[in-house]
């Protein structure tokens, strides 16, 4: 139900552009700030089906207020939440990568290196973001991989490895094992 509707937003857009983007988006921002699990799944559904159907120009318009909404779902305790956010994150990467990579790639790495409270939740953020896109592992990696090696950033090197493709971790050795020597 939540693809058929996602879908019917996106056609909605894509026939009436930016006059139904403008009432759309802060509603379906609203929602990623909802409890409900199933709502911000389908908020993540219909937020990439709206964004596959508007131009870049228009994607770049509502980042600053989509970005932190995003990056909350991107982050969220609940694994479907964070699968669906993976989804939309892709099609932002689409429309509008260098700005994505920009803005939410800091603040998780941040998260993860500090070890604050939401590490654990940024640290299953960034793996759904390196699924998405693998091409950001080399702003990732040597974040992650400074010292001193905490707790926090030898877990997310192990989460890092498991969702990259093994001829990856092989050419970035040196900065798995960098922390360690």
């Amino acid at each position: 139900q939540q693809q058929t509707a996602a879908a019917c937003l996106g056609e909605l857009v894509r026939k009436f552009g930016e006059r139904i983007t403008k009432l759309i988006l802060p509603i379906m921002e609203e929602g990623l700030q909802n409890s409900s699990t199933s709502l911000k799944r389908g908020v993540c559904y219909g937020l990439s089906a709206i964004l596959k159907n508007v131009s870049r120009q228009e994607i770049v318009k509502c980042l600053q207020t989509l970005l932190p909404a995003v990056q909350s779902a991107l982050c969220d305790e609940d694994e479907t939440v964070r699968i669906a956010s993976g989804e939309l994150m892709a099609t932002l990467f689409k429309g509008a990568g260098d700005v994505i990579q920009e803005n939410v790639l800091p603040e998780i790495l941040e998260d993860i290196t500090s070890g604050n409270k939401n590490a654990e939740r940024s640290l299953e953020g960034l793996a759904v973001m390196l699924k998405v896109r693998p091409t950001i592992l080399m702003d990732v990696l040597p974040e992650i991989s400074s010292v001193p090696l905490t707790a926090i950033r030898a877990k997310a090197l192990g989460e890092i490895a498991k969702v990259i493709p093994p001829a990856s971790v092989h050419k970035q050795l040196k900065f798995f094992l960098k922390p360690i020597f």
